[in-house]
């Protein structure tokens, strides 16, 4: 594949994906989580897999210990998040999401499951397949990315609150 052509497909899929994720997973009237800030709907989705304190938020997130204390803040005072006391040192605290969180954040990825459901159906199985399966390759071509930046499941967050950019045109290859 030549340069130019790999410059080309690289700017199209930073379009696309933006877009992409609009979409499927822009916040509806329906999204019990809607009413949240980006922060607070990131640090919602970190502690959706797993307990964190407040320094891994931080470092995870790109965020300063100050703001993620004053988001979980905010999140623990309508009910969203709690702050547990570590058994084997009471001096830390790691942040959890409450039942209610919890709910909410299953409730939220089903709404999520079945607007993507809707926009799938429209596509022949074996296309699907065919589109399931390059994602994935896409994931893991991505490999030693992963651990180093946020998930795109983060970055979608991010992406549905940004207005719709023009495609990328460099300098050597514009984009016709």
């Amino acid at each position: 594949m030549s340069a130019d052509r790999l410059s080309e497909d690289a700017a199209q899929l930073e379009t696309l994906f933006p877009r992409i994720m609009r979409v499927l997973f822009h916040h509806t009237e329906q999204d019990p989580l809607g009413h949240l800030s980006m922060a607070q709907l990131r640090i919602m989705r970190l502690l959706y897999t797993d307990p964190h304190m407040t320094s891994e938020i931080s470092a995870g997130l790109g965020m300063t210990p100050s703001a993620v204390s004053q988001t979980v803040s905010r999140l623990e005072k309508t009910g969203l998040v709690e702050r547990l006391t570590d058994s084997s040192d009471r001096r830390i605290r790691r942040l959890v999401l409450s039942s209610e969180g919890r709910r909410l954040m299953k409730e939220r990825q089903k709404l999520r499951v079945e607007r993507a459901k809707g926009v799938l159906a429209a596509i022949p199985a074996a296309h699907r397949a065919r589109l399931i399966a390059t994602l994935e390759e896409l994931l893991s071509a991505a490999g030693p990315f992963l651990e180093e930046h946020e998930s795109l499941a983060l970055v979608a967050e991010l992406e549905q609150s940004m207005p719709t950019v023009p495609p990328y045109v460099g300098e050597e290859n514009p984009i016709q």
